[in-house]
């Protein structure tokens, strides 16, 4: 049986990893409208070890909801008090690596754009000249009634 004092402050230290959670969860929030999966990836495995190391670290094997808990209550107590002041920060640093991105790969995107409007040239002409071709053959004369199939009576 653990005393008060012991359980105390392994739901501090729940709440205070829950915190950091918090903040982890705040620095990926501006993904999460264009980019979820990516950001459920990045937070994920960041939960289950914080998970892992209040259990088994802090806890030492002694898994219970109370101290489970406390990461949850930590990471709103976080998102409600200085996750809301840290979120323009996180937005514009989000908003500058996309800039970067974007600029990197614009020169991409603008060589893709020149060949695919050269394919689809290309690939006009190609439809149309096998429309010309098929259109213009002979087609075997059909003959009207009779016997089919070449035998002669």
């Amino acid at each position: 049986m653990t005393g008060p004092a012991l359980d105390g402050w392994r739901f501090l230290w729940g709440c205070g990893i829950g915190a950091v959670l918090g903040v982890w969860y705040g620095f990926l929030r501006p993904l999460r409208p264009r980019h979820t999966v990516f950001a459920d990836l990045l937070f994920l495995p960041a939960m289950g070890y914080a998970f892992l190391y209040l259990s088994f670290a802090v806890c030492r094997g002694d898994i219970r909801l109370g101290y489970t808990m406390g990461l949850l209550i930590g990471a709103v107590l976080w998102e409600c008090s200085l996750g809301r002041l840290l979120r323009p920060v996180f937005y514009g640093f989000w908003r500058l690596i996309s800039r970067i991105f974007n600029g990197f790969f614009g020169i991409f995107r603008k060589f893709f754009k020149k060949i695919r409007k050269n394919a689809k040239f290309l690939f006009a002409i190609w439809k149309k000249w096998f429309t010309i071709i098929e259109t213009n053959r002979r087609k075997a004369r059909r003959k009207n009634g009779g016997v089919g199939n070449g035998k002669k009576e």
